[in-house]
């Protein structure tokens, strides 16, 4: 019998190259998000980079961002020099408004904010947001985990990365205002690695070879050529693989899955009802000895990301809450290659845990 493999990287088979078209980048940007510019990257870092290119902050001006974030985000601060401080983010994802607001000052020229795991921010988050806005401060929005979602937006910039839901790279800035406009090329490097990766992690898990220290390796380098900072293109072979892929088939997919796991795991889930409008990354759940549980799911053939492990930068004393999720959140996936075995195997795996 096929081994099953839950979650890890996306993966490809050759055969989709000469599959139908699908999907249309173009028509669903105009569906989506009627009315917006948009620019096209390989990715998150590339498109945050591109924003940040855009708003040209310099001197005395500051961002703020959450105290929950991929470390990843600072990179483009730091190459760019740009000045950030932290505001807290509570122990159920939640933007502290007090704390958000009481650290605008007048030399904050832009707020970044995340829509963690595909949910929205709450009424109370979204009005302070504006109210921002209002008095001309950029709002950035993270939609890197909901840009399948469809609630309504709130950023004057909007950025995203399908490589977290599809075997795909590329990413997408959307805004009412200017972008830095100047030709950029795609890192080929990078996307020749990831994609012989993703097609060999496919072959691996469909006959068994090659080694998975082979396309392992292939992922590890492309990583390095992903953080060089320059904002790249959107690669041909993404705009290819994308147009291939059944999106509402997925969107219905992780649904469907999320619901399962709510009805056996609920009391875990740092979510616990899946809104209409929302199409979630993964399942998050807090868990004590999370390493562990990890670490034996990882022996069952299910990888579980962390999002995340916080930057040096975030204080623990004085963002706690932050910390506390850090070191307890486990993100069970619920992406559409998962049969209705592999869910059956995913419960029986995690209540034995």
């Amino acid at each position: 019998m096929k081994r099953i493999f839950i979650g890890g990287e996306h993966y490809f088979s050759p055969g989709i190259i000469f599959s139908g078209k699908t999907f249309t980048l173009k028509e669903y940007l105009e569906g989506r998000f009627p009315g917006m510019k948009y620019f096209l990257t390989l990715g998150g870092l590339s498109s945050l980079s591109l924003i940040l290119e855009s708003l040209n902050i310099a001197g005395d001006k500051t961002v703020l961002l959450p105290s929950y974030l991929c470390p990843d985000i600072l990179i483009p601060f730091k190459k760019f020099g740009i000045k950030y401080y932290f505001y807290k983010v509570n122990g159920n994802l939640v933007i502290d408004i007090a704390d958000l607001l009481n650290k605008v000052n007048g030399n904050i020229a832009a707020v970044l904010f995340i829509n963690y795991f595909g949910f929205p921010q709450r009424t109370e988050v979204l009005n302070a947001l504006n109210s921002l806005k209002e008095k001309g401060i950029v709002i950035i929005e993270d939609a890197v985990h909901s840009f399948f979602s469809e609630f309504e937006t709130t950023g004057d910039y909007i950025f995203n990365s399908f490589r977290k839901f599809l075997p795909v790279d590329g990413g997408i800035v959307l805004s009412n205002k200017s972008l830095t406009k100047r030709r950029v090329k795609s890192n080929c490097k990078y996307t020749l690695y990831r994609n012989t990766g993703r097609l060999l992690r496919g072959t691996h898990i469909n006959c068994g070879f090659p080694s998975s220290s082979l396309f392992l390796k292939l992922f590890k380098i492309s990583e390095k050529n992903y953080c060089n900072l320059k904002p790249s293109g959107f690669p041909w072979m993404s705009r290819l693989i994308l147009s291939k892929q059944d999106i509402p088939g997925m969107i219905d997919k992780r649904k469907s899955i999320y619901k399962k796991l709510l009805e056996e795991f609920g009391q875990y889930a740092l979510y616990k009802t899946l809104p209409e409008d929302v199409v979630p990354l993964g399942s998050p759940v807090l868990v004590e000895n999370r390493d562990k549980i990890r670490k034996k799911l990882i022996n069952k053939n299910i990888f579980c990301p962390v999002h995340w492990s916080l930057p040096d930068e975030v204080d623990r004393n004085n963002f706690p809450g932050s910390y506390y999720l850090s070191e307890r959140i486990l993100t069970i996936p619920v992406n559409e290659r998962m049969d209705d075995r592999s869910i059956d195997y995913l419960s029986k795996s995690l209540r034995s845990l």
